[in-house]
């Protein structure tokens, strides 16, 4: 919030003070205190789409020889500027953003029309459905297909705990706006959850993303001992329909046993706010799963990670790797030993 002048032209040049807010609560707080809207001011982002991502593959290239799947990701690395010429689509670029083939625009059905068309042209080039070589069970990513009504009996109770507590922190008239509320498909079945189920005794997962992946490795595994925070490092795109933030950990957490914080990473910077959550907790034994990594200088922020179907210990691999070809090497397993 800041403080600004307003000048109305219309009025003689009279100015008044004011405050300029980005945020909806904010400004709803305002308003009941007597301040009226000046003016409004609408930043949208357009939608993205992933084309290809080399750390969490989609079906059917997460099924393919790594020798295939390299080679159609560098041809359609090398083509799409082609596909996209004189056409409002831009591609995304990012610092370091090696493993990443992804696609923005003002509308949603044209970018899933032209990764449609990008990827059956790559697919059709290396005809990867006569080299198939690994299950779902083992393939080189894991994707939303499981139907969420066909989950085990204690992920179905994780799920009605979590959704019976946060629905508290969501204006009742808001909950059907809220995708956590909405989620239909959870992550499948995959040897990253039994993997990861060994690195200590409790897990906490970081929403909106940790709640499909919680599901599926609970549902996965059988283990009971799951745990959830929440954290926004730009924007909540929920603010509006909640009375107050989730902020804290649910179930209760205590750190009488480990515990290993789990979620998506760009950078790690929100597992890296879990850690601190738990550290003003009191609590130490702490092991971070960074999922999908999209740049080498985020590994040396968590402890694992997972790429390309593959949970790696960070120092085990991280001296092997070169900063430029890291994602290659990890994919075909040609670092240096």
């Amino acid at each position: 919030m800041k403080e600004i002048m307003l000048t109305s032209k219309q009025h003689f040049g009279r100015t008044v003070s004011g405050v300029e807010i980005t945020s909806l609560k904010d400004v709803n707080k305002a308003i009941t205190k007597g301040c009226s809207v000046q003016n409004v001011k609408y930043i949208l982002r357009n939608p993205e789409v992933m084309i290809c991502d080399l750390s969490n593959l989609e079906y059917p290239l997460s099924l393919c020889d790594v020798s295939v799947i390299w080679d159609c990701f560098e041809y359609i690395w090398d083509n799409l500027d082609k596909k996209l010429f004189k056409t409002p689509i831009k591609r995304v670029y990012g610092e370091g953003l090696d493993t990443e083939i992804a696609i923005c625009g003002p509308s949603l059905s044209d970018l899933e029309d032209i990764k449609k068309e990008v990827l059956m042209e790559a697919y059709d080039k290396f005809q990867i459905l006569t080299n198939i070589k690994y299950s779902l069970y083992d393939a080189k990513g894991v994707e939303r297909i499981r139907d969420i009504d066909k989950i085990s009996s204690h992920a179905i109770h994780i799920k009605t705990e979590l959704l019976e507590y946060y629905r508290t922190f969501i204006w009742e008239k808001d909950i059907t706006k809220i995708k956590l509320f909405n989620t239909e498909k959870i992550y499948q079945n995959h040897r990253i959850w039994s993997d990861i189920s060994s690195l200590g005794d409790k897990k906490l997962f970081v929403l909106n993303a940790g709640f499909q992946l919680a599901l599926a490795y609970t549902n996965s595994t059988g283990d009971k001992n799951i745990y959830f925070s929440e954290f926004h490092r730009e924007n909540d795109p929920y603010e509006q329909y909640k009375k107050y933030a989730f902020n804290d950990i649910f179930p209760e957490i205590d750190g009488k046993e480990s515990i290993v914080v789990i979620d998506k990473m760009y950078t790690g910077g929100t597992i890296q706010l879990a850690v601190e959550q738990l550290q003003r907790k009191g609590i130490s034994d702490i092991v971070t799963v960074g999922l999908f990594p999209k740049a080498f200088k985020s590994l040396s922020s968590v402890d694992y990670f997972v790429f390309a179907g593959n949970l790696y210990k960070t120092s085990s691999v991280l001296h092997k790797l070169s900063e430029i070809n890291w994602h290659k090497e990890l994919l075909l397993g040609i670092w240096e030993d």
